[in-house]
C-alpha cells in the first residue's frame, strides 16, 4: 500500500489531469487509457488510485467541491468568515482555474447518461450542504433553523445567478448577486437579534 500522502499526490494529479482534457476537449474525451498517456503510468495505477470511469466521474466532482471549500476557507479551521464566503461564492469565474466550465461540460452529458447526472445532483446537493453548514458556523447567533434556511437561500440566489451568467455581462450579474447575498445576510441578522 502507497503512503497516504503519496496516494493523494497521485490522485491529485489524476483529477487535474481530468480537469485539464474536460477544459480542452471535453468530458468525452476522459478514458482510463488517454489519462494513463497524457501521465505516463499504467492503466491498473489509475484503477488503483481513481477506480473506473464512473468513479473518475465521481472524483472529478468532488474534486470540484473541495477545491471551493478550499478556497471558500471551509476546510482551513479558521473562524468562519460570511463575507469570504460571500465572495467566494459569488466570483464571476467561480474559480481561478474555471471548474465551472468543467461544470457545464458534465451538465451537457447528464441528459444523456444517466450516471452523469447523478453526478451532477451529487455535486449540487454537496455545494447546498456546504452552504447551510458554513452559514451556521459562521453566524452562531442564528437560531440554527433560520441559519439553515439563510445557507439554503444563498445556495438558491447562486444557482440563479449562474443560471444568468450565460446571458451576458457575468462579471455584473455575479456583483449584483453577491451584494443581493450581503442584504439577505444582514437582513435575516438584523431579523433575529
Amino acid at each position: 500500500m502507497a503512503r497516504p500522502s503519496l496516494q493523494d499526490k497521485r490522485r491529485t494529479e489524476i483529477l487535474e489531469c481530468c480537469e485539464k482534457i474536460v477544459l480542452t476537449e471535453g468530458l468525452g474525451a476522459i478514458s482510463i487509457s488517454r489519462l494513463g498517456r497524457d501521465l505516463g503510468i499504467d492503466r491498473t495505477t489509475i484503477h488503483h488510485h481513481v477506480g473506473s470511469l464512473t468513479d473518475i466521474h465521481a472524483a472529478l466532482i468532488q474534486h470540484i467541491v473541495d477545491s471551493f471549500r478550499t478556497e471558500a476557507g471551509v476546510e482551513d479551521g479558521s473562524q468562519p468568515d460570511i463575507n469570504r464566503y460571500i465572495d467566494t461564492l459569488f466570483r464571476a469565474d467561480f474559480t481561478a482555474r474555471h471548474l465551472d466550465k468543467v461544470m457545464d461540460q458534465f451538465e451537457a452529458k447528464a441528459y444523456e447518461q444517466a450516471s452523469i447526472r447523478k453526478q451532477v445532483n451529487r455535486f449540487y446537493e454537496m455545494l447546498e450542504k456546504a452552504s447551510v453548514e458554513y452559514v451556521i458556523a459562521a453566524l452562531p447567533q442564528l437560531p440554527r433553523p433560520a441559519a439553515r434556511q439563510l445557507g439554503q437561500n444563498l445556495y438558491a440566489l447562486l444557482e440563479g445567478a449562474y443560471l444568468l451568467q450565460n446571458w451576458g455581462r457575468p462579471k455584473a450579474r455575479m456583483n449584483g448577486a453577491r451584494e443581493a447575498a450581503r442584504t439577505l445576510v444582514k437582513a435575516t441578522c438584523d431579523a433575529h437579534r
